[in-house]
């Protein structure tokens, strides 16, 4: 029998700053060249015709060297760089410029982490059309960073994402703010009704909002999809359909669903019975850092399910579990602290 899985809950905000294009602005000849060159991959060329832009005033200019320095593209990484560049922007009213800073501000990148300063500075963008800022400052309501926390708060913020994402799709559907800030909005509205945080809890209305962020393609909103048919929450229980969407996070990289999958594997639960699998699939998420996963590799290799028996390698994968478990108040803890004992028993330790 698999140890269990857990869910994967943790809300993304801060996303990866993107190069953007401007209108009719000083420079823009010289912008759009730069990010020409950029496309290409050759971004010490293209901070040239981005330097040249940014002497004539342009704020989206100055916005894109920010963003080669925050990422290192072409340059070493300079969060103060960054910082520098994006607050020329910013003091052109330039939104994204004032998200990016929010950003640094909130991960402590080239200035002391600062929750409150990063809370105004996504405060300006927020409300003005840019979804990413809706949902920073929702996810800040939310886990009362910088500010008391508020899930009424964070609800409103994280629907005028959704909201603003759509006025996005109907006048440039491949505009990244068409989507991105909508699909984490979605993904964390399924989470306020999943815990009942600010609104009566609705295993219905979560799973609506995790549907929506996990057909937009986020992994986390597909293992919650997962995890919801496999429970039969707000929607009948279905182990096949749950599998799909276990192998469509996994796909991404998400341990959590990985670990999942060799769980079905090793139950036969959507799928036929296979302990090869069951082991490819723990071995996948534990390598990924999955802490259940690894208590899964133990259990096969105690059994010697999957693998030849070797009570050695499944100690050595327990050990390594509870040494990451080791003071949390989580239930794998003490099973985990129990297969071992029962272990040692067993090796005469």
């Amino acid at each position: 029998m698999g140890f269990g899985r857990f869910l994967f809950a943790v809300t993304v905000i801060c996303l990866n700053p993107a190069l953007l294009h401007a209108q009719d602005d000083p420079g823009t000849t010289d912008l759009n060249e730069g990010l020409s060159i950029a496309a290409s991959k050759d971004y010490p060329h293209a901070i040239l015709f981005f330097q040249k832009a940014a002497s004539e005033g342009n704020a989206a200019a100055e916005y894109n060297l920010g963003v080669v320095y925050e990422k290192g593209l072409g340059v070493a990484q300079d969060f103060q760089q960054a910082m520098d560049w994006y607050q020329k922007a910013a003091g052109q009213k330039f939104i994204a410029a004032e998200y990016n800073i929010g950003c640094l501000y909130q991960n402590g990148e080239g200035v002391t982490q600062d929750y409150k300063r990063a809370l105004d500075w996504f405060l300006k963008g927020a409300g003005q059309g840019d979804p990413d800022a809706d949902n920073s400052v929702g996810y800040f309501y939310d886990a009362g960073l910088g500010v008391a926390q508020d899930f009424q708060q964070a609800m409103k913020w994280y629907l005028l994402a959704v909201s603003d994402s759509e006025a996005w799709e109907n006048s440039d559907p491949n505009h990244p703010k068409a989507l991105r800030g909508k699909v984490q909005a979605e993904y964390n509205l399924g989470a306020l009704y999943d815990k009942g945080h600010g609104v009566a809890q609705s295993d219905p209305q979560a799973l609506t909002w995790y549907q929506k962020s996990a057909e937009a393609g986020d992994d986390g909103a597909q293992c919650m999809v997962g995890n919801f048919l496999e429970a039969g929450r707000g929607i009948a229980q279905n182990d096949g359909e749950a599998l799909k969407w276990y192998l469509k996070a996994a796909a991404q990289g998400n341990a959590e669903a990985e670990n999942n999958i060799g769980d079905f594997y090793e139950n036969g639960m959507g799928t036929a019975k296979d302990y090869q699998q069951a082991m490819k699939w723990y071995l996948m998420a534990a390598k990924a850092g999955s802490l259940v996963a690894k208590i899964g590799v133990g259990d096969l290799y105690e059994k010697g399910q999957g693998v030849p028996q070797n009570n050695a390698e499944a100690m050595k994968w327990y050990e390594e579990a509870a040494q990451g478990l080791m003071g949390s108040s989580d239930d794998a803890d003490r099973i985990v602290q129990q297969r071992i004992a029962d272990l040692k028993k067993v090796m005469g330790n």
